[in-house]
């Protein structure tokens, strides 16, 4: 009965430890997925402005505009694309997922809302509807992937986040061996005197 007692007795602080890295990984895993939502709503919103901003633009204000307001509007949309970059970069690093287009995406972007607004009174009607389409295009597909990114995030279950967890700290290098190392200093010592104690008479 003693030898069952110091069984357990060395059992014990193995399963508390495990029982506080589960609660530990799993609120890293909500504070992850809260951080990615929050990093979504953001690119949401620069890509839903920058539409908006080549709308009024190429649709509404063209006729109005001087050279200095056209300046203005090529620089205010140049650096929403800039953030919005950023932002994509910042999103696929901490979720650790691509957005396979990003990159197609946001040289789409700088074409088209800046390429020609110098002459945007210049030309026909049809040329700037097309521009504002093909922005408002390319913002929904922006869009679309990043929620998609987070539908991905969303769903990983415990042990696929625990699992992409223990990759990124061992960067995918030596991952066999550091579990190894892992088993071989701190489990297997506790499992090999609990058998010695539980198989003595």
């Amino acid at each position: 009965m003693s030898d069952q007692s110091s069984g357990w007795s060395l059992l014990s602080p193995l399963l508390i430890v495990i029982g506080w890295s589960i609660v530990l990984t799993n609120a890293s895993r909500y504070a992850r997925r809260s951080e990615i939502r929050g990093l979504c709503n953001d690119v949401d919103s620069l890509a839903t402005e920058i539409s908006a901003e080549t709308k009024d633009f190429w649709l509404k204000k063209y006729e109005e505009c001087s050279s200095s307001e056209v300046r203005h509007y090529i620089y205010h949309t140049e650096n929403a694309i800039e953030r919005l970059d950023k932002k994509l970069e910042l999103l696929q690093a901490r979720s650790q997922y691509s957005i396979g287009k990003s990159v197609e995406i946001i040289e789409k972007l700088h074409d088209k809302t800046t390429m020609d607004a110098e002459r945007v009174k210049e030309l026909q009607e049809e040329r700037r509807v097309r521009v504002a389409l093909q922005v408002d295009h390319d913002v929904a597909m922006c869009i679309s992937a990043v929620e998609e990114l987070f539908d991905s995030v969303a769903g990983e279950g415990f042990f696929q986040f625990a699992w992409r967890k223990l990759l990124t700290k061992c960067d995918g290098v030596g991952l066999c061996k550091k579990i190894s190392d892992i088993y071989k200093m701190r489990l297997l010592p506790h499992l090999q005197r609990y058998a010695e104690n539980f198989s003595r008479p």
